[in-house]
This record gives structure tokens, sequence and C-alpha cells, in this order.
């Protein structure tokens, strides 16, 4: 990796491109993340900690390879796949691609306040992959896939106040006030509902 980043030549399949694990697995660069105290990450704070069990992040020995450590990272993932963030699909058979088992495994074990605060703060990222596009400039299959990847997020069952609801049917706290004190309605349970 160090002669082609070297070299400037990028990796036009990164599914073939592997590295370790810290545990010194080998796996694929599409399965790969950067460990966040490494990367200039914007995930909620304990987040990847969480997550450490489960997410296999790149050997610490790549990041001592050149001293532009953000250059370094950010060739990574473009060239080899790495991710910084929590990965939203994976890829099928392009152009197609599914909910990923990654973020179904997030929503599991983290708060919501936290996937819905790395969702927002990461949006530019996360958009490309639900969003729809109004120009048209998508395949059909690109499109089923985006409303695939929705409906699955939205039928996903988070923890609101009083139970747990599918998320496309839940509400924002402080919204109407009167309405968070109905009991039975999925109000979200939400550390900071002011945070917005």
């Amino acid at each position: 990796m160090r002669h082609i980043f070297s070299r400037h030549l990028g990796n036009h399949q990164k599914s073939a491109s592997f590295g370790l694990t810290k545990g010194e697995e080998r796996r694929r660069g599409t399965d790969l993340y950067i460990d966040p105290s490494f990367g200039d990450s914007k995930s909620p704070g304990g987040f990847f900690e969480t997550l450490g069990e489960k997410y296999p992040f790149l050997h610490d020995e790549y990041y001592k390879v050149f001293s532009d450590r953000k250059r370094w990272i950010r060739w990574l993932c473009e060239n080899f796949g790495l991710s910084t963030l929590p990965r939203l699909v994976t890829p099928v058979r392009r152009p197609r691609f599914k909910f990923s088992n990654d973020f179904k495994y997030i929503l599991e074990k983290c708060q919501i306040s936290d996937v819905l605060r790395q969702l927002r703060n990461n949006w530019d990222h996360y958009s490309r992959w639900i969003e729809e596009k109004e120009d048209g400039d998508e395949s059909s299959e690109y499109q089923a896939s985006k409303t695939k990847v929705r409906e699955e997020l939205a039928n996903t069952k988070v923890q609101c106040r009083t139970a747990k609801f599918p998320l496309g049917r839940t509400m924002l706290p402080l919204i109407d006030v009167d309405m968070d004190e109905i009991p039975h309605l999925p109000v979200l349970d939400i550390k900071d509902p002011k945070d917005r």
C-alpha cells in the first residue's frame, strides 16, 4: 500500500483489497473501519467504543506509515473502501445495495439519540443512500435499493419512552409538549431533545 500511495495510484478493485485488523485478522478493505482516535470521525463520544467488539478496525501499524495521517486515511478510504463512519449500506451487486448489518447492530446496541445524532451530523455522507433525487440521474435498481433501505430503517424497532416501536412511526419529543405526556404514544426516548 505504501508504494501505491506514494505513487498516487488508485485501486479500483476495493473488494479485492485486504488489510489486517487490530486482532491481526485478514479482512477486506470494504469491511474495515478507521479507529476514531486516528481519524476525524464526527461520531458521538463513546459510539465506536460500544461497537468495538463487532467492528473490525484497521491495525494500528497502518497509521504509522505516513506522517500526513489525515491524507493517508482519506486515501485508504477512497482507494480501499475503509470507512471512518458506520456503514449504512452494503453493496450487493452494482448498482444495488442493502441495509447493512453494521447499522442494524448500531440500532440494536446504541441509544437511539446517539444513532439519530450520528445520521444528522453526517447527513452529507448518509443521505446518498436515503434521499430521492429529483433529477432522475439514478438507475431504477439504485432507486429500488434506496427505497428498501428507507423501508427497513423505518421498520426497525427502536426504544421509545414506553415501549419499542418502528422508527417510521415515532415522534420526536417536545414537538407538542401535551402529546409527550400521553401514555403509549411512540415518543422517542432521546437524552437531550433540545439538541436538534
